[in-house]
């Protein structure tokens, strides 16, 4: 959940707390030169007030909060400026118009995700790919399916990828799951009971666990130290489709099959044309962009 939804929670609660989240609400970017004394003047509270309200929210203090804040507030103004991603395309757009604010999207989401990659963290999931024996990828609804595109290009050079799909059954498979292997939990949310729930025996079990998910605080966030961000801009139910989210999820998928693939770039380009070659060898195609010379 985004910093500033939490913040209007808040606001439903005592009169105090009320005034303080709406004055930060209403305020943005001018909160950057007010300090916890300035809200508790403006807002007819006191400073220790101030502070409650942000340790309320998982902050020590009002400046950590105004730190996170203004950063959130930086990202939602800068980003997604061209299409409303729950709603990309209008009911009177004609067929070209909803390819093309499709592509923008598509555009917008991409840049989005790429900015919200740290890389220090990308690299340390890399390793963890690099040292696990297997990668276990649980999730529920599309996510799976975007997880077994993952598996595929994975498996062609030479990494074991199993995908979760079972749900009933997946409390069982974890005791098949060794702390040498890893387990890479999608959702959007980071609020899904069923991923929540095997999470948390991963977890107690002492399996290595790598989140993809939304921005701002989640359950799922918690259970693993190791989160890679997707673009959060979609509402959970008030939308036409997940094409924002999916393309997310795709792209950080992609880029770290990207990233393990580098880890050892000659042999798994050998491994890939062998295999992809022994597949496709019956295949011979009249395009001669498609067609390969022969060696």
């Amino acid at each position: 959940m985004l910093l500033e939804q939490r913040i209007q929670k808040l606001c439903r609660l005592s009169d105090s707390e009320k005034a303080i989240g709406e004055l930060l609400l209403e305020r943005r970017y001018d909160l950057k030169n007010l300090s916890t004394r300035d809200i508790a003047s403006l807002t007819y509270t006191s400073s220790a007030t101030v502070v409650r309200f942000a340790q309320k929210l998982g902050y020590k203090g009002f400046n950590d909060l105004k730190e996170d804040y203004l950063a959130e507030l930086h990202y939602l103004d800068t980003h997604f400026r061209r299409v409303d991603a729950n709603f990309p395309f209008d009911k009177q757009d004609n067929t070209l118009e909803v390819a093309g604010k499709l592509n923008a999207l598509l555009k917008e989401t991409l840049d989005d995700t790429l900015s919200l990659v740290d890389g220090h963290m990308l690299q340390r999931v890399t390793q963890l790919f690099k040292h696990s024996h297997t990668i276990h990828i649980f999730g529920i609804g599309s996510n799976l399916l975007l997880g077994r595109l993952f598996q595929l290009e994975m498996r062609r050079i030479g990494k074991k990828v199993e995908i979760e799909s079972l749900v009933g059954e997946f409390g069982f498979n974890i005791n098949t799951i060794e702390k040498e292997d890893c387990v890479l939990l999608i959702s959007y949310s980071g609020e899904s009971q069923t991923v929540l729930n095997h999470g948390r025996l991963l977890k107690e079990k002492g399996i290595p666990m790598v989140a993809i998910t939304s921005l701002g605080d989640n359950s799922l966030k918690a259970l693993t130290p190791l989160v890679l961000h997707v673009t959060t801009r979609e509402k959970q139910y008030t939308k036409v489709g997940n094409f924002s989210s999916e393309y997310s999820i795709r792209y950080l998928l992609d880029l770290l099959y990207a990233t393990y693939f580098q880890l050892d770039y000659d042999k798994h380009l050998q491994t890939k044309i062998a295999l992809s070659k022994a597949i496709e060898k019956c295949s011979h195609p009249q395009s001669d962009i498609i067609r390969e010379e022969e060696i």
